[in-house]
């Protein structure tokens, strides 16, 4: 969140091993922050996403990462 303001109206971030370490708030925290953005994790041809590696991104058109792999949706309220 801290380099948000510095990063385009379209940006992707990456996010590395999310599941293994158990790094799905930090996830919620980015996109409580900007409500257009979406998450998907990365799923290959020949191998399954095992780690939970995944990528934020927002300002493209809606199905410009569709074949990347799963929409994941998340709750977006804080509790």
């Amino acid at each position: 969140l801290g380099i948000r303001p510095a990063m385009s109206n379209t940006a992707v971030a990456i996010f590395h091993d999310v599941g293994v370490f158990g790094m799905w708030p930090g996830v919620l925290k980015v996109l409580h922050a900007d409500h257009a953005a979406k998450y998907r994790t990365f799923e290959g041809h020949w191998t399954k996403n095992r780690l939970g590696t995944g990528f934020a991104y927002w300002g493209f058109p809606e199905d410009v990462f569709r074949d990347f792999g799963p929409l994941i949706r998340l709750p977006r309220q804080r509790r």
